[in-house]
């Protein structure tokens, strides 16, 4: 009987030593977790998991989950603030500085119905914002109620590789002798900043965007040795200067007025993207006639991306080739600009594209047209569109005794060599006797001409000799498809 007790009570001891917890961190099995926690998580992929929730407040609101996600949100790398009062945004700021020493990414917005930010509460979030060393910093700040235009010293950032500021009514200006040593990406926008102070403090600046410059910002110079890209969108500027020698891509949007001047010195540019605006530019000897008021150079697409877009392919268009996009009307106002000068002013472009929009009023287009083919010879595709004019308009120009073929009269008879066009295409062809001499001087001077299509202005019944004139001058050239379109 002792013995059974005995063995009863060694069974029981042992029975309790098998229930007993292991020793050392509990190891959750994956009978005991439950679908979708997260808390099992270690505490890096849980970082990763806050911080795509874009925000910090609401990183910071999953510390109600347990006391395994209380100060999680502090060990976040890529910081994002939203929607917090200024004050808030500084108590962030020094919670998470006392966590960690830096973070790759802080993006600051401070909402807009914050009202009466002062200029002193920009100053101290840079401060704050600098102390986190962040790598990528973004601050968005609305405009300032009470102050214009006030000055706000930039913090030390050595290790900030990209700064973005948008903060109206501010400029920004830096301590004599501070240096921006790890700085490859400058975006600015609706404030200003001095750029030709800046940019020699930052010797690895590649990327520089400047967008909604002030009117207090009369001049924008941009000199870098380093800088490779540059993106513009500035309108009322009287000065835009760039002087990049590896700079490799150019975007640039910007109205020249009256007295505005734009210079571009970059040898090695592969891409450019403008968009100019003119109160009025006067082409070649026709000064007394033609005006240019808008130029655009765009990218050309190459042959094998206008396949895969299902783009005309007609044409080839040579790498790096741009396209050209010119609005030109006839104007009387005075202008000192000359368009071959101006473009001297750019880098020099491979045009494989020639677009027109011209305001004719019933002018003698075709001088003015050979004139623009005269310099950019490596045009490949010239398409012109006559716009048409407003109905209380007088615009047959022979009605008028027009003189807008006096500066060469003899243009019909030219010989040109316009080798490399391949397509052109008119519309808004008025019946006019000078638009078949421009285009039998086309077909004439155009050895590789594949296609012509031409259509006329919305209304215009031509005459039976005009349709005669332009049939004969297709069939003079069987080898190329050409069509008329009334």
């Amino acid at each position: 009987m002792m013995q059974v007790g005995g063995d009863v009570k060694m069974d029981h001891r042992r029975r309790r030593r098998r229930r007993s917890p292991p020793r050392g961190p509990r190891r959750v099995t994956r009978s005991q977790s439950r679908p979708g926690d997260l808390s099992v998580l270690p505490d890096e992929l849980l970082h990763l998991v806050l911080a795509r929730l874009g925000c910090l407040r609401a990183a910071a609101r999953t510390s109600g989950v347990s006391s395994r996600w209380r100060n999680l949100w502090t060990g976040i790398d890529e910081v994002a603030i939203r929607d917090l009062a200024p004050v808030a945004i500084h108590a962030a700021l020094a919670r998470l500085a006392r966590s960690r020493s830096s973070v790759s990414t802080l993006d600051i917005h401070v909402p807009e119905q914050r009202a009466g930010l002062r200029v002193s509460a920009v100053d101290s979030l840079l401060s704050a914002a600098a102390g986190l060393s962040p790598g990528e910093l973004s601050v968005t700040i609305p405009e300032l109620p009470y102050d214009r235009d006030v000055a706000v010293s930039l913090p030390r950032l050595d290790a900030t590789r990209s700064l973005k500021l948008n903060v109206p009514g501010v400029i920004f200006v830096s301590p004599p002798g501070r240096v921006f040593p790890s700085l490859e990406t400058l975006s600015i926008s609706d404030c200003a900043m001095d750029i030709a102070a800046m940019l020699p403090r930052c010797p690895k600046l590649r990327v520089l965007s400047v967008s909604k410059a002030p009117e207090s910002v009369a001049t924008i110079k941009v000199h870098s040795a380093s800088l490779q890209e540059f993106a513009g969108s500035i309108l009322d500027q009287s000065v835009v200067d760039v002087a990049a020698p590896a700079l490799k891509k150019l975007t640039l949007s910007f109205d020249m007025g009256m007295d505005g001047n734009l210079s571009v010195v970059a040898p090695m540019v592969e891409e450019m993207y403008l968009k100019c605006w003119y109160y009025s530019m006067y082409v070649g000897l026709f000064s007394d006639t033609w005006r240019v008021c808008f130029l655009s150079i765009l990218a050309a697409e190459s042959k094998e991306q206008r396949k895969r877009t299902g783009g005309d392919t007609s044409a080839l268009v040579l790498p790096r080739a741009q396209v050209m996009s010119l609005k030109i009307l006839v104007s009387t106002h005075p202008s000192q600009r000359n368009f071959a000068q101006e473009m001297e002013k750019l880098p020099s472009v491979l045009v494989s594209v020639l677009e027109l929009k011209i305001a004719s009023l019933g002018h003698v287009f075709g001088p003015m047209v050979l004139y623009l083919l005269g310099i950019y010879t490596e045009v490949q595709k010239l398409d012109i569109v006559l716009l048409e004019s407003l109905a209380h308009i007088e615009d047959s120009c022979f009605r008028r005794r027009c003189h807008c073929e006096v500066p060469n009269k003899n243009w019909r008879d030219q010989t040109l060599s316009l080798v490399s066009i391949t397509e052109v295409e008119i519309k808004g062809l008025r019946g006019e006797y000078h638009e078949v001499d421009f285009l039998a001087l086309l077909f004439k001077c155009a050895p590789m001409l594949e296609r012509v299509n031409v259509e006329l202005r919305n209304g215009v019944i031509p005459e039976t000799d005009w349709h005669n004139l332009v049939q004969d001058t297709f069939q003079e050239y069987p080898c190329v498809d050409s069509t008329i379109r009334v």
